[in-house]
């Protein structure tokens, strides 16, 4: 029988686990991971902030909901939804804002998978991952900071992982590593 405490963050794990399925039935398998949520030294927000709230559609029908401590996705393609309450799961999931970007990490097995999304002044919100699948991508990461390669007893690749300090996260930005990118059109209130 779990606690209270116990309960509560096996809830936020389940959460968290399903939006990783769910935001990532849109990309690439071969994660690049972080060994601390990004940017580092940063605290996380509280709630979504009012300049990124709103409801999302992109091109494929996929929707975004996002409203003070909520976060709403929902996947045409797995038919897969999730929903999120902050307060709930600030130890799996964090919001932080560095410049003009937000970065959404999601803690699993050690790791956090980062998303990063920027709102342009025509409302668009474009969401972007990392293709670890890209040799590109993976060769630009690279030449700012070595990745470590955790590899099957096959010798597969299973992710990627990396620990830049804010220097090099603010150039591989520049660099471009996060172009799986996902464009959420806001729809009128």
């Amino acid at each position: 029988m779990f606690t209270s405490i116990d309960y509560t963050t096996l809830i936020s794990m389940t959460r968290a686990l399903l939006f990783i399925i769910c935001l990532f039935t849109l990309t690439s398998c071969l994660e690049v991971k972080f060994t601390e949520s990004q940017p580092n030294k940063l605290s996380g927000l509280a709630y979504f902030p009012e300049e990124i709230a709103g409801r999302y559609i992109n091109q494929d029908g996929d929707t975004l909901i996002i409203k003070g401590k909520y976060l709403f996705l929902a996947n045409r393609k797995s038919k897969c939804a999730s929903l999120f309450e902050q307060d709930s799961i600030s130890n799996t999931i964090l919001l932080k804002k560095w410049k003009s970007y937000y970065f959404l990490n999601l803690y699993e097995d050690d790791l956090w998978t980062v998303v990063l999304a920027e709102r342009n002044d025509a409302g668009t919100l474009t969401v972007s991952l990392i293709d670890g699948e890209s040799d590109e991508t993976i060769s630009n990461i690279n030449t700012v900071h070595t990745l470590d390669t955790l590899f099957t007893d096959e010798g597969e690749v299973i992710h990627y992982s990396l620990t830049p300090s804010h220097k090099e996260l603010s150039k591989l930005i520049e660099l471009g590593i996060f172009s799986d990118q996902y464009f959420f059109e806001k729809l009128p209130d």
